[in-house]
């Protein structure tokens, strides 16, 4: 009887834990993307930015509803100040299915310009799709933590 149970295990292991594997790189893959994407809007960079998002990316935060090229213009009007934005993400959930990954993650922008320092926080959510091989923002919700 134990060897039945060992062999049965060992088959259900050798056999689940490929897709396991796949599944937890492309969550790993699909964080480093949302890490990708916050840190080209800490460099101010949108041509980067837009490299991470699908094509019908949609952005949801403080009651707006945003389009990547509404994020591009209010970015633009960042670059006039000399600001630094770090940003820290500490992911909470994520769940895999097929083609679609949503996480879920606290993020915090540390933010100086000139002697000026200040702390944002945001509870947020992302739904990634795969496009052409990669992993790319399809939906962006944040909701302020103050």
């Amino acid at each position: 009887m134990k060897k039945i149970f060992f062999l049965f295990f060992f088959g259900v292991h050798f056999y689940c834990f490929p897709a396991l594997q796949a599944q937890n790189s492309d969550i790993l893959k699909a964080q480093e993307t949302v890490k990708n994407f916050f840190g080209s809007i800490a460099a101010l960079d949108v041509e980067m930015m837009s490299g991470y998002v699908a094509t019908d990316f949609l952005l949801l935060e403080d009651g707006e509803v945003m389009k990547l090229n509404d994020l591009v213009v209010e970015i633009n009007k960042i670059k006039t100040y000399n600001v630094t934005r770090v940003n820290t993400i500490n992911f909470l959930d994520a769940k895999q299915h097929d083609d679609v990954i949503w996480l879920a993650y606290d993020n915090t922008a540390d933010l100086s310009m000139a002697d000026q320092k200040m702390q944002l926080k945001w509870l947020e959510s992302a739904v990634l799709i795969k496009e052409r091989g990669q992993w790319k923002i399809e939906l962006l919700h944040a909701t302020s933590k103050h």
